[in-house]
């Protein structure tokens, strides 16, 4: 598991481990607003989360755009946690952390 990841688990785990992980459901919800653009001249595809400022992607097909920019949105989000910064709420699913205890 990657350090940010599993920090983030340790600091802000679900009670019921049956249900969609907070942060699984969030990055889903961010990625029903991405827009993507078929480049010209087989440059591949390009997709970005408007809402989320940074979060963006480039690939040779749309698929692994998408694959990229969900990549990219979730260390975005656990790097944005680590440091701190406050996490758009997207749909009514906030992941910020209201307090370390």
């Amino acid at each position: 598991m990657e350090p940010l990841l599993e920090e983030y688990n340790i600091l802000y785990s679900r009670s019921d481990p049956k249900t969609d992980p907070m942060l699984t459901a969030h990055i889903h919800a961010a990625m029903q607003k991405a827009h993507y653009e078929i480049l010209p001249d087989n440059e591949g595809c390009f997709g970005k989360i408007e809402c989320l400022q940074g979060v963006w992607a480039n690939a040779s097909t749309l698929e692994a755009c998408r694959d990229e920019l969900r990549e990219v949105l979730g260390e975005w989000i656990l790097l944005g946690i680590k440091m701190g910064h406050t996490i758009p709420v997207i749909d009514g699913i906030d992941v910020n952390i209201k307090e370390v205890v």
